[in-house]
C-alpha cells in the first residue's frame, strides 16, 4: 500500500507548471522533494471555498497536495455588523442571567415540571410517570432523557448540599438548558462554516440565534426544548461532516472512508432527541435522506447506512421501551394517550393557530430583518448558496411544517416548536450575509480599489442598521418582560398582606392558574399544570380534583384563594364556585383576586 503523508504546497489543481516543489510537513526544506508534473497521477481532487487539494501519486509514494485561498480576515468595516448583531444579542444574554437567578418561573409552567423533576428524589426515579395520587400532581407527556440527565445534580444538591429538592430540581433544569445553550450556539457557527465558508459566517450566525428573540427565556427554563434542539443539531452537523469527508476520498477505495463514523455517531445523537422531544424527529429525515444520497453517489458503503439506521431506531426503541417497562406502562399512555386525548378536550381553534403564526413571525423579525437586508445589498447572495444551503434550506421548510403541523394539533402549543427553526434561519443568514459582504465576489483573489471599497460601504452601514433594530427590539421585549415582572411581585405583596384582614400563612393559600406562586407562596402539594391534568382525569389516570383539590379547599386547611381575574371558578372543579365552598371576596390588588374562607367560630 502506497505511503500517506500530509503535505502542502502552493501549486493551484490542475497547474500547468513542468515541476513542483512538495514540502512535507514536519521535514527540513533541505529535504523537500521535487518531482516533474508528468510524473504525478491524480487520484482524487477536492475542490472547497477554502481551496483546493488533489491526491496524487509520485512513484511508489501518495501525497496529498494543498492549493489554499487565503483566509478573508475580519475587517474594520465588519465591525459595522459585527457590534449591532453582539449587541442584539449581549440584550438578550443579560436577560438569561436575570431569568437565571429569579425564583420565580422564567417560563410559564415551569413549576409542574421542575416538581415532576424533584419527585425523583422524594418518591423515587420510578415514579416519575406517576401515579398520581393526592399531593402528587405534577404530571408530565415529554420523554424522560432530560429529567434523568438532571437527576446526579439534583441528587447531589439535595444530598450535598442540602437544598429543598424543589429549589434543586430549578437549579438542575435550568442549568442544563443553559448548557444546551452553549452547545447549541457552537454547533450553530461549525455547522455555518462545515464547507469552509469563513470564520466570520460561523461568528454572524452565533450571533444571530443569540439575538433571536423566539429563544427568550427557553435557555434558562426547567424543559427538555433546548436539549432536543441541541441534540437535533449535533446529529445534523456530525452526518453532514461525515459525508463531506466520505464524498472526498471516494475515488480510492484503498483509503478507508473517514466519515463513515461521523455518519454513526450523527443518527445516534438524532435518536436521542427522540428521547428528550418526541416529535424532534425532522432533522433526522434530513439526515437519512442524505445519507441515502451519499450511498447512492459511492460515497458510503451500504453497511455503514444499515449499522447507523439500525443504531437512530433502536436507541430510541430500547430506551424508552426499558423506561416504560420501569413506569409500568404508564409512559407510553404519556407520551401517546393523553396528547390525543387533549385534542378532544380542547380542539384547536384557526384563531388560535393564527395568533400563533404572528407571534412567532414577530419573535423572528431579527433574523428576517437581517435576510432582508441581504437582499437589499446584494440579493445574489441567497442565489450563491452551495450545497449545504441547500441541504439547509430543505431542513428549514421541514421544520417550519413541522411547527405549523403541531400548532393545528395541539391547543398548548407555544413558540417552543419553532426553536430548531430558528435555528437553521440563523446558520443560513449567517451564511449569506457572509456571502453578501465579500468586497469582491466575482474572484476572492482580486483585491478592489480604495474608490470601490470606499462604494461597498454602504452595503456594510444597511445590514448593521438591521441589527441596531433588532438589538432596539430585543430591548423592547426585554423591558416589557422585567417591567411585566416587577409589577406583578408588587401586586402579588399586595395581596398578600391585605390591610384589616388575618394574614395566612403558605399552607393556607392556593393560587389558581399560577402553579409558580403554589411553589413560592402556597401549598406546593397543590400546584400543578392545570391544562395538562385535564387529560389524566379524563383518562382515569390521575385522582380527579374534585376529590383532593376541593376537599383541600373546604377540609384541608386553605384558608385563601387568588384568583387572577373575577371568575370565582376554580379549575378541575366544575362548577363549584368559591362562593358556593364557603368562600368571600376580599378585593382586588392588580390582576389578583383575593377569596378567603372565615375560620369556624372558635376556630
Amino acid at each position: 500500500m502506497a505511503e500517506e503523508t500530509g503535505m502542502e504546497s502552493g501549486m493551484e489543481t490542475g497547474s500547468s507548471a513542468s515541476s513542483v516543489t512538495v514540502p512535507v510537513v514536519g521535514s527540513s526544506a533541505a529535504s523537500w522533494p521535487s518531482v516533474s508534473a508528468s510524473s504525478m497521477e491524480t487520484l482524487a481532487v477536492d475542490s472547497r471555498s477554502s481551496g483546493s487539494s488533489a491526491t496524487v501519486r509520485v512513484g511508489s509514494g501518495t501525497f496529498q497536495v494543498v492549493s489554499r485561498k487565503p483566509r478573508r480576515p475580519m475587517t474594520s468595516r465588519d465591525l459595522l455588523v459585527t457590534l449591532p448583531l453582539a449587541l442584539a444579542a449581549l440584550v438578550l444574554i443579560v436577560l438569561h442571567a436575570m431569568l437565571l437567578f429569579d425564583p420565580n418561573d422564567t417560563h410559564h409552567l415551569e413549576t409542574p415540571l421542575a416538581l415532576a423533576l424533584a419527585r425523583q428524589v422524594i418518591d423515587g426515579p420510578e415514579t416519575l410517570y406517576g401515579p398520581y395520587p393526592a399531593g402528587r400532581p405534577w404530571v408530565i407527556i415529554h420523554p424522560p432523557l432530560y429529567y434523568r440527565m438532571c437527576l446526579p445534580t439534583l441528587w447531589g444538591l439535595t444530598n450535598g448540599l442540602g437544598l429543598p429538592p424543589e429549589q434543586a430540581a430549578m437549579v438542575a433544569g435550568r442549568s442544563l438548558s443553559a448548557l444546551a445553550l452553549v452547545v447549541v450556539v457552537i454547533l450553530t457557527a461549525t455547522l455555518a462554516r462545515l464547507d469552509g465558508a469563513s470564520n466570520r459566517a460561523g461568528l454572524w450566525a452565533g450571533l444571530i440565534l443569540l439575538g433571536t428573540a423566539l429563544t427568550m427565556s427557553y435557555p434558562v427554563t426547567t424543559r427538555p426544548d433546548l436539549l432536543g434542539v441541541a441534540l437535533q443539531t449535533l446529529g445534523l452537523t456530525l452526518t453532514l461532516n461525515g459525508l463531506k469527508r466520505a464524498a472526498r476520498t471516494k475515488t480510492m477505495p484503498e483509503v478507508a472512508q473517514p466519515g463513515e463514523g461521523w455518519v454513526v455517531a450523527g443518527f445516534v445523537s438524532f435518536g436521542l432527541a427522540v428521547c428528550v422531544k418526541q416529535h424532534d424527529v425532522v432533522l433526522g429525515g434530513v439526515g437519512l435522506a442524505a445519507t441515502l444520497f451519499g450511498v447512492g453517489m459511492k460515497w458510503l458503503r451500504w453497511q455503514t447506512f444499515a449499522a447507523a439506521l439500525a443504531l437512530g431506531l433502536a436507541i430510541p426503541a430500547g430506551y424508552l421501551f426499558a423506561e416504560n417497562q420501569i413506569a409500568q406502562g404508564r409512559l407510553v399512555e404519556a407520551l401517546l394517550t393523553v396528547p390525543g386525548e387533549m385534542r378532544v378536550i380542547h380542539p384547536v381553534e384557526p384563531a388560535m393557530v393564527w395568533e400563533l403564526l404572528k407571534e412567532t413571525l414577530r419573535r423572528l423579525a431579527g433574523p428576517l430583518l437581517v435576510a432582508a437586508a441581504i437582499v437589499l445589498v446584494r440579493p445574489q447572495a441567497w442565489a450563491r448558496g452551495r450545497w449545504l444551503d441547500l441541504v439547509l434550506a430543505v431542513a428549514l421548510l421541514g421544520e417550519a411544517g413541522a411547527t405549523l403541523g403541531l400548532y393545528t394539533l395541539s391547543s398548548g402549543a407555544w413558540l417552543n416548536y419553532a426553536l430548531q427553526a430558528s435555528v437553521l434561519l440563523a446558520v443560513l443568514v449567517g451564511r449569506a450575509l457572509d456571502r453578501a459582504l465579500v468586497p469582491n465576489p466575482a474572484s476572492l483573489k482580486e483585491i478592489p480599489s480604495p474608490s470601490q471599497a470606499q462604494a461597498d460601504l454602504w452595503r456594510w452601514g444597511v445590514v448593521g442598521l438591521a441589527g441596531l433594530v433588532m438589538a432596539a427590539d430585543n430591548f423592547k421585549l426585554a423591558r416589557h418582560e422585567w417591567t411585566f415582572r416587577r409589577a406583578e411581585a408588587q401586586q402579588i405583596e399586595a395581596a398578600l398582606n391585605p390591610a384589616g384582614v388575618l394574614i395566612r400563612s403558605a399552607e393556607e393559600r392556593y393560587f389558581t392558574h399560577a402553579p409558580q406562586y403554589n411553589r413560592q407562596l402556597g401549598r406546593i402539594t397543590l400546584a400543578h399544570d392545570e391544562w395538562l391534568y385535564q387529560g389524566f382525569e379524563a383518562l382515569a389516570l390521575a385522582e380527579p380534583r374534585t376529590l383532593w383539590l376541593k376537599e383541600a379547599l373546604t377540609k384541608g386547611g386553605v384558608k385563601r384563594v387568588f384568583t387572577p381575574d373575577d371568575s370565582s371558578g376554580v379549575p378541575g372543579l366544575g362548577n363549584e364556585s368559591l362562593s358556593r365552598l364557603g368562600y368571600r371576596r376580599i378585593g382586588r390588588f392588580g390582576r389578583f383576586v383575593v377569596w378567603d374562607r372565615p375560620d369556624p367560630p372558635g376556630g
